[in-house]
This record gives structure tokens, sequence and C-alpha cells, in this order.
């Protein structure tokens, strides 16, 4: 008997071991420690909506007991809104965000010698970018924008599935204020699940955000609808942008898309114009499917990792377009990932979840660019990595 105990648990050590050797080979890691907090809706908001043409209705959540809610809502006049407080429940902390009615609409196309600096699909994980700009001074400690004239490239699905969405948009949008008043840009580059929240697909949004809905007394659609503040300002984004020799787009462009006589700008407007709409209308030309179907489109293409994609093809797109580089999110890599010769990088990585903690531990990446170099930076800041 003692015997057998003793193989179940050499056999149970083995398995443990091997399991673990899988999971650093092929970047897995475990999510434990949860926290709880997560899922609290207390001071959940800002969430302001058009009341009327120029009055403005500001609602927070606040938690009077366990399971029992108000709004505390108040309503003023566009003009008199300077500033809203944003709570975030892990750490207890707050942040202002200055507030501007004027939704100003971004340039497609940049030339700058300032360092570039490129993340995506952060998923609604707040303390996970907050710490990725900190550590790679982008912003402070206090969240205040210290990257100068540079540009800050965020490649679209900042929103869905992570518990911290609301967060994460009135950051993105206090360092979009503070960046045009510093001479620098922040370029939120809408992906394929910025667009779902603006057509109204929320399957892929935390629960916490139907109870919020609930709450606020609307449909969890209405949260970024047009009567919504930060749903016009989603409206107001692009979905690619040219900055010097580089693309930045969430999917991709489709190899087909040399058959047009598209420009960027055309491409643009194109799925803009159809940011409220489903995106499977079969009645349109093929040329117009292309670049904004969920197979095809510029937000959802992931054809680039298929293994029969030529880099022929690749630079049948480059050569159209007068760029060297595309970069794209959207399809998750071990790391971000430079291929066919430095053609594409591919930056989406499998970010850490703010509530949880990993075992091995999960880190947090992004795309520097700096004097026409390339570099894999992560969450700590340190030893960033050079590709050749």
């Amino acid at each position: 008997m003692k015997l057998y105990f003793k193989h179940i648990a050499f056999t149970v050590i083995l398995f443990g071991i091997a399991t673990i050797l899988y999971m650093l080979i092929f970047g897995f890691s475990l999510a434990y420690n949860g926290n709880v907090m997560a899922i609290s809706l207390h001071n959940e908001g800002p969430h302001i909506t058009w009341y009327t043409n120029d009055t403005l209705q500001i609602d927070f959540i606040q938690q009077v007991e366990k399971n029992q809610h108000i709004v505390k809502r108040m309503k003023l006049h566009s003009n008199e809104l300077k500033e809203v407080n944003c709570y975030y429940p892990l750490d207890s902390t707050h942040f202002s965000v200055p507030i501007q009615n004027l939704m100003i609409e971004d340039s497609l196309s940049f030339n700058t010698h300032n360092k570039i600096f490129a993340v995506s699909d952060m998923e609604g994980n707040f303390n996970t970018l907050r710490k990725l700009l900190t550590n790679n001074n982008v912003i402070d400690s206090n969240l205040n924008w210290t990257f100068g004239a540079g540009h800050l490239v965020l490649l679209g699905d900042f929103v869905d599935r992570g518990s911290f969405v609301t967060q994460t948009l009135w950051f993105i949008y206090k360092l979009e204020v503070q960046a045009r008043e510093k001479g620098g840009y922040v370029h939120y580059i809408l992906g394929n699940h910025e667009l779902k929240n603006l057509y109204g697909d929320y399957y892929a949004a935390s629960q916490k955000y139907l109870q919020t809905a609930g709450i606020l007394g609307r449909q969890q659609f209405e949260l970024y609808n047009n009567q919504s503040f930060l749903g016009r300002w989603l409206e107001s984004k692009n979905v690619l942008v040219k900055i010097n020799d580089n693309l930045f787009v969430h999917g991709g462009l489709h190899p087909d898309i040399v058959k047009y006589n598209f420009s960027l700008d055309a491409i643009n407007t194109i799925v803009k114009n159809s940011y409220r709409v489903f995106p499977y209308q079969s009645t349109e030309p093929d040329s117009v499917k292309l670049v904004k179907s969920n197979q095809t489109g510029v937000c959802w293409y992931r054809g680039y990792f298929d293994s029969d994609f030529k880099e022929e093809s690749l630079d049948l797109i480059l050569n159209k377009f007068e760029v060297n580089h595309i970069i794209v999110g959207h399809t998750i890599q071990e790391e971000v990932n430079r291929l066919f010769n430095g053609k594409l990088f591919a930056i989406d990585v499998l970010h850490p979840q703010d509530q949880y903690s990993y075992f091995p531990s999960r880190n947090s990446q992004a795309l520097l660019i700096d004097k026409m170099k390339y570099y894999r930076v992560d969450h700590s800041g340190k030893n960033p990595l050079l590709f050749k």
C-alpha cells in the first residue's frame, strides 16, 4: 500500500513539474487570489449623458448597503462641467478628468521626430495600463502626461472583458486632453470591441456593466449610445493612423485592398460612417465589405498570421500606402512580435487582469519607436529589447 501511494505521489509531482514547464515554455499562467472589489459598483462612474442639447446629466452609482445601490445624479449646463473624478476600487484611489465638450477629430497622417509608444488590447484593465505607462515614462505617478510631444497609440480593444472599462476610458480621455496641451498626441484607434459597443453588441462585456446599466435605468447598449458623452467621444475616433512610415491599424488591411482605389482617408471614412451599424450588410459592394466586414475589415482581419500568408502580399499593401511597417493588435502573441523582416509588428499580448495575481507572473508589453528604432518594452520599463 505504501508503495502504491509513493507511486501516486511521484506521478503527481512529475505532472506538476511538467505543467509548470509547459506554462513557462508556452507563456501560460495561472490566475489566483481574485479581488472581489473588481465587481464592486460603489462609486461606479461617472456616466455622463446629454440630457438636452446643452445640459449634461452626470450619474454615479453608490452602494448604501450590501446589494443595495442608489444613483447620485446631477445636471449641469455643458459649459459648467469642468472636471469629474473617477474612482478605482482596487486601491481606493481617484483621478480627476478635465472635461472638454468639443470632440476634436484626429488627423490620419503625422510626421514626427518624437517617440511613439504603442499598446493594444488592454480590455478594461486600468491598473495594468497605468503601470505600463508610468514605468515607461509616458505618465507620472499622478497619472499626468510626461511624454512631451510624443505620440501614444492605443491600438484598439480597450473595452470589454475587463472590470474597469469606465476607468480605462476616462483615463484615456484625460491623457488625450493633457497630451494636446503639451504638444503631444494620444491616438485612440478603434478595434472591433469598440465597434461592438457602438453598435450595441455587449456580449463580451463584463457582467458588471449589465448591472450598471440596470441600476442607471438603462439598457446596456445605452452606455455608449449617441446620447452618451463617452459614446460620442468614441465616435470621433479613427480606425487607422499613419505616423512617419508606420501604419497603425487594429486588425490589418486585407491584401485585396490593392485592387481598389482606396486612400487611407477613404477606408477610415467608410468604417467611421458605419460605427452604429452591424457589419453584416450583404447588399453592399464588395469593396465596402472588404474594409468593414467582421472577417476582412480593418478592425477584424487576422490573415497576416495564417500559415499561407505571403510576404509579397504585405509588400503590395506597404507600397500602395507608402509605408514600410504595419503595426497591428487583435491577434494575441506570446510577446510583442516582429514578422516578415520587420515589415509587420504584432503587439497584442495577453495582459494581466487587474484583479488577479499570476503564477508564473504575466507581464504587459508594448512597442516603443525611438529614432527609427523599434523596441519591445514591458511593464517594468527596464531593459527594452531592440529589434534588429
